[in-house]
């Protein structure tokens, strides 16, 4: 197989009180620095095992480690980059919250109960497949273009759309071929637990190979994600399979929807999956050592007579259409207006014509409409809305965080005009649209296409 490997890694100093903590990320930092890398603001980095200087900085670590009595800890990450694979895998992205709207369990040919869902397909603002827990839905498009295709390896199962408005609609994907069985290992190695030189997760760490016995030699703590793979001679000639765990059935990534090459590059040349929904999975002759081979379970669709209830459903919906909707800033401070008089003790006065005047000449400009209404105020019981002068603040605040966060390669530009309670932040970006930002790490989780579509969904939650 061919595989990059990715390190990321950090130094934890034992005994470190919670007032020590600047002083000892100053030092991560400082010894990061030193080796000429980059890192976050606490002193993670990350390190290409395929460097030229990969072992010169491994080496720096452990002799860094031994004389000041530091403990190494890190994710190891190995990816497939075979450019020539047979078969691959949807990338299916996180439904948006509210998408989701109700389970409901229904009969399956054999007899079994199985659940699906219904959704609010509204709430998605961009069109691709979807995840959620152990559920995989696909765009109606992909679904059409597999019927116009005379694919009959694939079942299909609407997602009734509950919600008011016309929007893509999405069904559940059944693979009619069940790969029996994956391989993966994904383990956390730590030195206590794998001392033993015939240690099971010691083993596992020889027969995986690449850089890991290494690594194992020097870092105390080690989270291992190894790329799962499948046996060929499981897998059908073309078309779909599908692989889903039988223990870990709701965990993420334990559900595969696989397609060969030829059907991939069909989906892709009529424009119902872009390549980047795509990734090539490792199909191999027999599994490698240091895998575990874990039984599946077959992704069960209802029985035909619900399939068929449900479609009958879905083009009744199709044929009478329904109204679009379209939210204007407008409509949006008509909304805000309402909720701030039903909701007095929750807003703050709006903002005053000379503070308006002065705010236009900032990057608060276009939040002036909605602060002239409330200049702060909770929108929800998840987002509250900033005063011009916070907004100055938060957005200050951020710039001088993410100015040391020295391996984000894009910052989504723009001002913070909302947080939420778990310490996210709310940006409005230069080009419009809206983004929730994580506190934990600086990755978008969700994103409207504008400020009046934020303010309306968020108020009428």
């Amino acid at each position: 197989m061919k595989y990059t490997e990715k390190l990321l890694w950090i130094l934890d100093k034992p005994g470190t009180m919670i007032h020590d903590l600047d002083e000892k990320c100053r030092e991560n930092i400082a010894f990061v620095h030193s080796l000429g890398l980059k890192c976050d603001c606490v002193g993670w980095s990350k390190l290409d095992l395929a460097s030229p200087r990969a072992e010169e900085i491994l080496t720096a670590i452990e002799q860094f480690c031994k004389e000041n009595h530091w403990r190494a800890r890190g994710w190891y990450t190995r990816t497939f980059t075979d450019p020539e694979s047979t078969w691959y895998a949807i990338r299916l992205a996180d439904a948006r919250e509210g998408f989701i709207d109700e389970r409901q369990k229904v009969p399956s040919d054999n007899g079994e109960q199985v659940q699906i869902v219904s959704v609010k397909a509204f709430r998605e603002w961009t069109v691709s497949p979807k995840r959620w827990c152990e559920y995989t839905l696909v765009p109606e498009k992909f679904r059409d273009v597999c019927i116009a295709a005379d694919r009959n390896d694939v079942d299909f199962c609407w997602a009734q759309d509950k919600g008011k408005y016309e929007a893509p609609q999405y069904f559940h994907i059944y693979p009619k071929h069940t790969v029996p069985h994956l391989a993966r290992s994904h383990f956390c190695y730590t030195a206590k637990e794998s001392c033993a030189a015939d240690s099971s997760q010691m083993q596992k760490i020889y027969d995986l190979g690449g850089a890991l016995p290494r690594l194992a030699e020097i870092f105390g703590e080690l989270n291992i994600a190894v790329p799962d793979c499948f046996r060929a001679s499981e897998l059908p000639e073309n078309g779909f399979a599908g692989a889903a765990l039988a223990e870990t059935y709701t965990d993420l990534g334990a559900q595969y929807i696989l397609i060969h090459k030829d059907t991939a590059e069909m989906l892709l040349q009529r424009k119902a999956l872009t390549a980047s929904m795509l990734m090539p999975v490792p199909v191999v002759d027999a599994f490698p050592v240091g895998y575990d081979v874990r039984n599946t379970v077959r992704m069960s669709p209802p029985s035909k007579e619900i399939r068929e209830q449900l479609l009958r459903a879905y083009e009744n919906i199709k044929s009478a259409g329904r109204p679009r909707r379209v939210i204007s800033e407008k409509d949006a401070l008509k909304l805000l207006r309402k909720a701030k008089q039903e909701r007095k003790e929750d807003f703050r006065k709006g903002l005053s014509k000379s503070g308006a005047e002065a705010a236009a000449e900032t990057v608060c400009s276009p939040l002036i409409p909605f602060c002239r209404v409330a200049d702060g105020g909770y929108l929800s019981e998840e987002y509250e809305l900033l005063s011009c002068a916070r907004m100055m603040e938060e957005t200050a605040d951020l710039q001088k965080q993410w100015a040391a966060e020295e391996l984000l390669q894009e910052k989504p530009e723009g001002i913070v005009f909302a947080v939420c309670p778990d310490g996210d932040v709310v940006l409005r970006c230069t080009n419009g649209c809206i983004v929730r930002v994580s506190h934990e790490a600086p990755e978008i989780l969700t994103q409207w296409p504008g400020l009046p579509q934020f303010i309306a969904e968020v108020l009428q939650e």
